[in-house]
């Protein structure tokens, strides 16, 4: 194992030197033009082979090649959730099928899978190995992981299989994994124990769950007891305002922040005690429009060969810039991603990401919604076709997985989600 192991630490690193030196290799003055002439390259695969834009040429509504990116806003429209679901199959590259498909979850309680190749993720490893290479980490480094554990939530052979593979590659990525769905007390104590005792160089997780974790650990006295090189935080932003310094306390450590999702892989990396710093060469970021809660939506375009190319895509988030940016290349940072944890019964406390790992596959429900009233549990489901009986059960015993209090959740189809007075979709309704 350790051999296959350091085979795959030194191909990555040679790919993250690779890009390294594209980087190198480009004048910051020159950055947008860069990034113009990487996504005309990918525009003209585009508008062969992407049914959606190919029309667009066809009828002349946009050119065969862009000359600025101002033109470029002009043109294409933005790519947000309902125009995604109304175009899904007309905005995929049609030369060759999916390898698999790539399910949001984190801060949306309204999924949308997306069709991927296998080839995009050395794009995006490339950057998350640049960004983790600022804290002195490469990819020999061992890790440990407070994660969501959805190959844990399958049945049958297929979910055994699953499980074991899952397993086998954290053996051989020498990764340790602790389950974020479990975060009571009693629980993330077994983990630090588990953490002082592994080979572990970093730490990777949840920003919510780290902050959780942290301040069981300070609680019980237990501070500067490790010896990583960074703690990673990444899928929200902190759920308070003091949550990096108490992190960065509890495990002696400085706090990193990855940017990202699961349609994009890393976008941006903390360097550092400085903001975000974005990997420009794969996106382009624009941030030109106000957002509600403050800051200016982010809208991504993707500078390399995608499956599902994004184009002017609304991730929903906002970025705390002072003033519009068409081409972002660092921000202090991201608004409005923190996530509420479940909350079965006194003590227990449950990352909500299992709620997306308790959906996913199924693929008419395109939204849910936790309601908590007292210990009752109501989980609401936004549908495209008609969910049967077996697929409810389905959900049920995902989530009695994660922990026997839900196994008596009520499951109802609905025509709509409950919203917030600002037009919020939440995850999770405490009442």
């Amino acid at each position: 194992m350790n051999l296959i192991h350091s085979s795959l630490a030194r191909k990555r690193r040679l790919a993250r030197d690779a890009r390294v030196a594209e980087y190198a290799a480009v004048d910051s003055s020159e950055a947008v033009s860069a990034q113009l002439a990487r996504f005309n390259t990918c525009w003209e695969q585009m508008q062969k082979f992407v049914p959606y834009y190919a029309r667009l040429v066809e009828q002349k509504k946009a050119p065969r090649q862009f000359d600025a990116w101002e033109q470029f806003l002009e043109t294409l429209p933005v790519a947000d959730r309902k125009f995604v679901y109304e175009n899904l199959s007309d905005l995929s590259d049609c030369t060759r099928p999916p390898d698999t498909f790539r399910t949001t979850g984190g801060s949306t309680a309204e999924p949308v899978s997306l069709p991927s190749w296998c080839s995009e993720t050395g794009e995006t490893e490339r950057n998350e190995w640049i960004g983790r290479s600022w804290y002195d980490i490469g990819p020999e480094d061992a890790s440990f992981r407070l994660w969501g554990h959805s190959h844990l939530l399958g049945k049958g052979m297929r979910g055994w299989f699953n499980a074991r593979k899952r397993e086998l590659k954290d053996i051989i990525l020498e990764i340790e994994r602790i389950s974020a769905y479990d975060l009571s007390d009693h629980a993330l104590l077994r983990a630090f124990a588990q953490l002082q005792s592994s080979r572990a160089t970093y730490m990777l997780g949840y920003s919510a769950a780290l902050d959780r974790f942290a301040r069981v650990v300070s609680a019980k006295g237990l501070e500067n007891q490790t010896q990583l090189k960074a703690v990673i935080a990444t899928s929200e932003s902190f759920p308070q305002t003091d949550s990096r310094q108490v992190i960065k306390e509890a495990f002696n450590a400085p706090v990193a922040l990855e940017y990202g999702s699961v349609e994009t892989g890393v976008m941006a990396h903390t360097r550092k005690d400085e903001g975000y710093h974005v990997f420009w060469l794969s996106y382009f970021i624009e941030a030109t429009e106000p957002a509600p809660q403050g800051g200016y939506k982010v809208r991504v375009t993707s500078l390399y060969p995608r499956c599902f190319p994004l184009v002017r895509y609304d991730l929903g988030d906002a970025l705390a810039l002072d003033a519009p940016c068409l081409g972002v290349r660092s921000f202090p940072e991201v608004m409005g991603r923190t996530n509420m944890f479940l909350e079965p019964v006194p003590g227990e406390h449950i990352h909500p990401e299992a709620l997306s790992h308790a959906v996913k596959g199924i693929g008419a429900v395109t939204g849910y919604q936790m309601i908590q009233e007292g210990e009752a549990f109501t989980l609401l489901l936004t549908a495209s076709a008609i969910v049967t009986p077996r697929q409810t059960e389905e959900i049920r015993e995902r989530l009695t997985k994660v922990s026997p209090h839900l196994r008596a959740t009520e499951i109802r189809v609905v025509d709509r989600l409950q919203q917030t007075r600002a037009g919020k979709t939440p995850m999770i309704i405490r009442r």
